[in-house]
């Protein structure tokens, strides 16, 4: 089953999109096209955003988190549901998740949160510069 993680996000893999799809409005989908990807069946009214990119491309994760948080943002704004997910939910959509949640609450107990709600989470470590500029970013933020 896919995490979720606000009222409006849910993060998962491959195998648990067809759980959720159907409560979505917009679908994030970071899974490479290089790998056999699971098909899943897609509601005619859920939009699909592929961005796909290899788990620990950071030069491509740092092109993509941005426009994916901006898609996000947008669609938060206008009371969207969104699913973000790569093929297991533990890297490439976990590591976005964690920059949502650490804007909501700062990366400390963004991080807790997030490993206490989907505990297989485990951002790649070539992701470094990424989670750095995360924690540095959201340093201030209200840790309550």
């Amino acid at each position: 089953m896919a995490t979720k993680i606000f009222p409006w996000l849910y993060l998962g893999g491959e195998e648990e999109v067809e759980s959720i799809i159907d409560r979505v409005d917009i679908w994030i989908d970071f899974r490479d096209e290089d790998i056999d990807n699971l098909f899943i069946k897609i509601p005619e009214n859920v939009v699909v955003i592929r961005m796909p990119f290899l788990d620990g491309d950071e030069k491509a994760a740092k092109k993509i988190y941005p426009i994916a948080k901006l898609i996000i943002d947008t669609a938060r704004r206008q009371n969207k549901k969104i699913l973000i997910s790569c093929h297991m939910g533990i890297s490439r959509s976990a590591t976005l998740a964690l920059w949502l949640m650490a804007e909501e609450m700062g990366y400390e107990k963004a991080y807790r949160r997030l490993k206490s709600i989907r505990s297989i989470v485990c951002p790649d470590r070539r992701f470094q510069s990424i989670i750095q500029w995360i924690k540095g970013s959201n340093q201030n933020k209200n840790h309550m």
